[in-house]
């Protein structure tokens, strides 16, 4: 039901932003390999020709006075020459950011990527973590994985700036975190961690500051682990020295304390004994219940060595 919302969301979103004066691009790549092992096995392995198009839109403003955002979406889907019923699919990518200035002192920042995806495990970003992106740049650019598995990927941020002079900037970010595959062998994982900080600068070249933050992770049974929860809380105190147009060092310190609860094993092993006797030598003679009689016994149990 979620990849059949993304599409008709923003099919709405293509057709009714360019009105309000944001800019509106279309994108397409795509790409042929050769896999000789398509189906990943170790044996009977299949060889295949795949093909890949990336077709992508994207609405923009990045010349707004208070406002500015990106929202792109793109689906890329793959089939094959010969197994195209097995390999044919596609993965549904959505990024979105924001700035907003309420005032000169205020302003607010997000960001969402979101990814319904299918042998694009890894995601390695591209291009700035500023609220407002470059124009069609897709935030995200997909790492084919080796293990073709379907995951919901979800990174979000929502934020906010408040200056109390041109020298003193208090800052408020919530991020959360979703991994949600559907292998047993792999677990649900989320997190969620708020940051509230205080940065005075001192001159041009040298800003300090104050913060604390607090990050909430659950791990979700997997196969034959238990679930579970971290919480950790942190302070620290921060340091940047600005170097020169393009180069800054940043150092941030601070205590750190962690509380771990593990839920109950969802697996109960059961081992069941067997016991046997392991006997060497020529059996001489029978016993009354037709045991045999040998010379020597060497194990408990009813196993026969003769």
């Amino acid at each position: 039901m979620t990849h059949r919302l993304i599409p008709a969301t923003l099919l709405i979103l293509c057709a009714a932003m360019p009105a309000y004066g944001a800019n509106l691009e279309f994108s397409l790549g795509g790409a042929v390999e050769y896999d000789d092992n398509v189906f990943r096995r170790d044996s009977d392995k299949e060889d295949d020709i795949l093909f890949r198009l990336r077709p992508g839109a994207r609405i923009y403003e990045d010349r707004g006075e208070d406002l500015n955002f990106s929202l792109g979406y793109a689906i890329p889907f793959e089939w094959a020459l010969d197994n195209n019923q097995e390999l044919r699919d596609e993965d549904h990518i959505v990024d979105g950011r924001f700035r907003y200035r309420v005032n000169d002192r205020l302003s607010f920042f997000g960001r969402d990527d979101f990814g319904y995806l299918r042998s694009t495990l890894r995601r390695e970003r591209v291009g700035t973590d500023t609220a407002a992106d470059a124009p069609g740049s897709a935030g995200f650019t997909p790492t084919i994985s080796d293990e073709r598995d379907r995951v919901t990927r979800n990174e979000g941020q929502l934020g906010a700036t408040y200056n109390f002079s041109p020298r003193t900037v208090l800052r408020f970010v919530t991020s959360s975190d979703l991994f949600d595959p559907t292998r047993d062998d792999r677990s649900r994982v989320f997190s969620v961690s708020p940051v509230v900080d205080l940065q005075y600068r001192l001159n041009l070249k040298h800003q300090i500051g104050v913060g604390a933050g607090y990050t909430y992770q659950d791990f979700d049974d997997r196969d034959f682990f238990a679930g579970s929860q971290t919480q950790t809380y942190r302070a620290f105190a921060s340091w940047r020295w600005t170097i020169s147009d393009t180069m800054n060092f940043e150092l941030a310190a601070g205590p750190s304390y962690l509380e771990q609860e593990q839920e109950d094993s969802p697996v109960v092993q059961t081992q069941f004994a067997v016991p046997f006797t392991v006997v060497s030598g020529p059996i001489t003679a029978f016993d009354a219940q037709g045991n045999p009689v040998v010379n020597r016994v060497v194990g408990p149990g009813s196993l026969l060595v003769a």
